[in-house]
């Protein structure tokens, strides 16, 4: 199926973004990933859960090595401020994530270079949710930043480090993903 499809974008002649999605892609389907899709999923429905959180340090060191200009690891949604406002008659509830977890959450997507996918309810944002969505630097880093990737991993300190193209300068995000489900 994943081949028909990329024939048929090829055929239009148009640029097309393919993004699979048909849950978690075995990092040994990569170069058929890569080949076929801009953007594919690395993980199963990601939730505001903090053993699916943990989980994605280490599926996002195992596909570092596959960022590439236009192909693109997928994290998942984020499941940012107002959730699932269609299971309880529209009044949602918030995301269970602390803000410490969800600014992690950002951290990592973004120096993993994962799609940016808002998985809440816009409309309802509050301040909180908005500056994650919205912080320049970060955004900027996100998307020109290279070589990104797991630089140490020692007993649940991470860090992960990128390269700003433009001046040489280092960028570095720095996580305790420690036993106790918080990450500061």
């Amino acid at each position: 199926e994943i081949n028909l499809i990329r024939n048929a974008i090829d055929k239009t002649g148009r640029p097309i973004v393919l993004s699979m999605s048909p849950g978690a892609t075995p990092v040994a389907k990569a170069g058929h990933a890569m080949a076929n899709a801009n953007m594919w999923r690395t993980v199963d429905d990601f939730w505001d859960r903090w053993p699916l959180l943990s989980n994605e340090f280490e599926v996002s060191r195992q596909w570092t090595p596959y960022i590439t200009p236009g192909a693109w690891p997928d994290a998942d949604m984020l499941p940012l401020g107002q959730l699932e406002i269609f299971n309880d008659g529209g009044k949602g509830r918030w995301t269970k994530f602390s803000k410490a977890e969800q600014y992690s959450m950002m951290t990592l997507w973004t120096i993993f270079k994962s799609p940016l996918i808002f998985g809440g309810n816009m409309p309802q944002n509050d301040e909180f949710t908005n500056s994650l969505l919205t912080n320049r630097e970060v955004l900027e880093m996100h998307h020109y930043s290279q070589g990104n990737k797991e630089w140490l991993n020692n007993g649940g300190k991470i860090a992960w480090t990128a390269d700003d193209p433009f001046n040489g300068d280092k960028y570095l995000a720095l996580f305790n993903n420690g036993d106790d489900g918080f990450i500061d």
